[in-house]
């Protein structure tokens, strides 16, 4: 089955169902009417069938996506045999894992190094290097005699070749990530060296830096995570050799499964989608309702040329009702709804509703109170008589130019004000144009 022929009878099925009105909308069968009045019934079943193609192939876009993402997410597993994961080989990698303690979740951001292999001396490092290492060392503290918090152990610094490498005097005090071990802390703060292994080129030189480190109150739950990141650190200096780093499955007596947090992608873009084809389903009766300020303004815009060419008719001689079908015989297979809307009371006249309604009903069609204006002018005429006619048309048409004018010289007046902003920015960039040279003269 096509798409077009599975749309077509959902529409038949929803279309029964939808008493209410809530997907297909009574305004969209008024707008029909006024857009297509002979068709307006195949017109809106043509339009609502593409409605749902369109909300049917978004939709399926969605889904499709959102399974290959689905499938992306849950079979690039990162844990090996529950509690490894392997190192990439280059760089770092950082890995957001969930450590299933029991009764109490913590969901940790674990970093993997590369692996890491036997180095020669490097050779000594510039004054300038160091005096800027040391300062990104301290990262968020304000100086060396008062750290509180972590050091910031980096690899490279920016503008310098060299490669870093960091040891701590004393692991109790401070972790290999730069993380201070509070509970090991005195109140009144302790001195301790951390260094700094500086490679280049085949050279070493190890570069100390001594900071005073002051203790800071943990919540129950930072001392967990401290306590759960000291044995990372252990673990990950012990394997560094390795290929694997094997996670810790006991701390503090307590039990630890590890499991990778999923970032759900596939779910967020599937109900994206179906939040886009619901919107695009309901925007599209919006723009067909646009449609209708379009033909308001097209009878407006036709209506002193309508009136001047019935009058021209008129008088030459020929009675309201020829002059009215020759004109509406003389537009031919023109598109506009004017011609639409004469031809169709043109065929009630002949089909035997009388003239009188035949005028009444076009100028209730066109739903503009120019043309209703006019089919009260032709009705009078009809019950009084043909006398005065011709001067009550060209007084009307006369009033319909005027108005067409002040309309247009609105919409310059407007269109004029908008392009004020953009004529000042161009007027401003060539004054910058002018400017620069002559400053940069002198």
């Amino acid at each position: 089955m096509r798409i077009e022929e599975f749309a077509r009878y959902l529409y038949s099925a929803i279309k029964n169902l939808d008493k209410r009105h809530l997907l297909f909308r009574e305004q969209v069968k008024k707008d029909m009417i006024l857009l297509h009045p002979g068709e307006w019934k195949k017109e809106t079943e043509r339009f609502q069938v593409k409605k749902i193609q369109m909300l049917i192939l978004v939709l399926a876009a969605g889904v499709l996506l959102s399974v290959l993402l689905f499938i992306s997410e849950w079979t690039d597993t990162v844990l090996k045999k529950g509690a490894v994961i392997d190192r990439p080989k280059e760089g770092k990698v950082t890995y957001t894992l969930e450590a299933d303690m029991g009764e109490e979740k913590q969901e940790l951001a674990v970093e993997v190094g590369e692996r890491i292999w036997t180095k020669e001396e490097v050779e000594e490092c510039f004054e300038a290097f160091l005096e800027k290492m040391e300062k990104e060392l301290l990262a968020d503290n304000k100086s060396k005699e008062h750290v509180t918090e972590p050091l910031r152990f980096m690899t490279k610094v920016q503008g310098y070749p060299f490669t870093v490498a960091w040891e701590c005097d004393d692991y109790s005090l401070i972790q290999s990530d730069g993380k201070p071990v509070y509970e090991n802390i005195p109140e009144d703060g302790i001195w301790t060296t951390v260094y700094a292994k500086i490679t280049y080129d085949g050279m070493e030189r190890s570069h100390p830096v001594t900071v005073c480190l002051t203790s800071k109150v943990l919540s129950p739950l930072e001392k967990q995570e401290e306590l759960l990141r000291q044995h990372l650190a252990l673990s990950d200096d012990a394997s560094k050799y390795d290929e694997t780093l094997p996670l810790p499955i006991m701390v503090d007596g307590t039990e630890i499964t590890w499991k990778e947090t999923r970032e759900y992608t596939f779910l967020y873009v599937l109900l994206a989608g179906i939040g886009i084809a619901i919107c695009l389903f309901f925007i599209k009766d919006k723009d067909l309702h646009n449609e209708i300020a379009g033909r308001e303004q097209e009878l407006v815009d036709a209506y002193p040329g309508f009136l001047s060419k019935l009058t021209v008719y008129l008088v030459a001689g020929m009675p309201v009702r020829s002059a009215f079908k020759k004109m509406a015989m003389d537009m031919g297979r023109q598109k506009s709804f004017l011609a639409l809307e004469m031809k169709i009371a043109v065929r009630e006249m002949e089909s035997g509703i009388p003239e009188l309604e035949a005028y009444r009903r076009f100028g209730n069609r066109c739903q503009n109170s120019r043309y209703m204006k006019f089919a009260t002018l032709l009705t009078q005429n009809v019950k009084a008589g043909s006398s005065g006619l011709k001067q009550l048309l060209k007084q009307e048409a006369r009033l319909a130019l005027e108005e067409q004018k002040n309309d247009a010289r609105k919409k310059g007046e407007e269109l004029s004000s908008k392009l004020l902003v953009p004529m000042m920015m161009q007027l401003f960039i060539v004054m910058v144009m002018i400017m620069i040279p002559v400053f940069l003269s002198f």
